[in-house]
């Protein structure tokens, strides 16, 4: 039976593939010409290229690179394409946790609260940290988070939270010279590295927002300190700030907005 051949522009037609993409992957060797005429360099493929091209576009729609397509299309056993279908599937299902935790970070900046007083329940949750006790200006706490991102940067991670500090200080003894602070952002990863991510455990927490500079902040805990013992609560010497705007996003530190969190 005779083999039909199809010039690359018929080609392109069948398989819904642009004519520099076809040329782009006879480079990279996804898929060959069966055939090229010596005496002019015309590309020609046949139609069983069809269903190789159609493969193709829906590796490609899965997410897969074309090195890892050139390798299923060589090496076509079952077994193979199996164990990487399901490899791609699991980073599937990651990437959409990821997404979804994404969203729920964004859905945090929008959500609309008013600077009330309550109680909250907060989830265990994986976190990358940077702890050092240092004076609490600023520029010292910038610094921090320097070193913070590097990390996150280094270790490849994906932050899902906001920039947050944890101050292990008892606030009503605080000495701005010497401040035990960690900085951390809550991570998509579940894997601890020693160091560098940690388990940050369930905790309950009398909660605020506020708007505004970072030197009035001190009054807004007096009044959240005042509010956990008219409410026969107990607080357990640690704070902890998310900052949903700072320096980062305004020069207006009046524009600034933070989650404050005093650990009950």
């Amino acid at each position: 039976m005779d083999v039909k051949y199809y010039s690359i522009s018929d080609f392109s037609k069948r398989s819904n593939l642009p004519i520099r993409t076809l040329h782009y992957y006879d480079k990279k060797g996804v898929l060959v010409p069966s055939r090229i005429d010596e005496s002019n360099g015309y590309r020609y493929y046949t139609e069983s290229q069809v269903i190789t091209a159609t493969t193709i576009i829906n590796f490609k729609l899965a997410g897969f690179s074309l090195d890892e397509i050139k390798q299923l299309i060589q090496n076509a056993k079952y077994e193979t394409m199996r164990a990487k279908v399901k490899s791609k599937i699991h980073e599937l299902h990651d990437e959409i946790r990821i997404k979804n935790d994404i969203i729920k970070l964004l859905e945090s900046y929008c959500k609309e609260e008013d600077e009330s007083i309550r109680i909250n329940s907060n989830k265990e949750s994986v976190i990358v940290y940077f702890r050092s006790i240092d004076v609490g200006n600023p520029e010292a706490i910038k610094k921090r988070y320097i070193e913070l991102i590097n990390l996150i940067k280094k270790f490849k991670l994906y932050p899902i939270g906001p920039m947050s500090l944890i101050n292990h200080d008892d606030y009503r003894d605080y000495n701005k010279d010497s401040v035990d602070i960690e900085v951390f952002v809550e991570v998509s990863t579940s894997e601890i590295i020693p160091g560098v991510t940690r388990l940050l455990e369930a905790y309950y927490s009398t909660d605020c927002r506020y708007t505004g500079n970072y030197s009035s902040m001190l009054k807004k805990y007096g009044e959240m300190l005042k509010w956990i013992e008219e409410n026969g609560f107990t607080y357990k010497g640690k704070t902890i700030e998310k900052y949903l705007v700072d320096w980062t996003h305004t020069e207006n530190s009046n524009d600034f907005v933070t989650d404050l969190q005093i650990i009950i």
